[in-house]
């Protein structure tokens, strides 16, 4: 019993399940996957849940980018709302202590052929923060993280 109104972050946590179930997709689920996306002239290598690599190169060389390329380095530091954060070790002084990602995955069922491609993806850029919005129908990805995989088979009788 509170003799006041509970506060919006409260309620909201509660329906943050309910708000889930739509459009949006909750990224946590794919974690361990290795995805990777080209926007605008770069190539985002992402081990969902673990870590995000920037590089820039054509969209040819995406998908084969050497480990020795430069690249911007993110690392997982936690999930809000079905999002994903990832912090860079790298400052960004004096407009934030670090670079961040926020990465946030939309699953769009398709109809359309057994191809894996984004439908529309998006990203926007800041002095210090990067936001990517990658739609795609999730079912096709077949991407089943080893983190799935051992809690399958360590899960006793289902």
């Amino acid at each position: 019993m509170t003799t006041s109104p509970l506060p919006v972050w409260w309620s909201f946590k509660f329906q943050q399940d309910a708000m889930l179930h739509g459009s949006s997709f909750n990224t946590d689920r794919l974690n361990m996957c290795r995805l990777h996306l080209f926007l605008n002239g770069v190539c985002y290598h992402m081990r969902l849940g673990w870590t995000v690599r920037l590089f820039h190169t054509t969209e040819y060389e995406c998908g084969s980018v050497d480990k020795s390329y430069p690249a911007m380095t993110y690392h997982y530091k936690y999930s809000t709302y079905g999002t994903q954060i990832y912090q860079s070790p790298k400052s960004c002084i004096p407009h934030a202590a670090h670079h961040q990602l926020e990465l946030e995955i939309v699953d769009v069922p398709s109809a359309r052929s057994h191809e894996v491609h984004p439908f529309s993806s998006s990203s926007m850029d800041g002095e210090c923060r990067t936001v990517v919005r990658y739609v795609i129908d999730v079912h096709k990805l077949r991407c089943h993280s080893d983190m799935m995989k051992t809690a399958l088979a360590g899960g006793g009788d289902v």
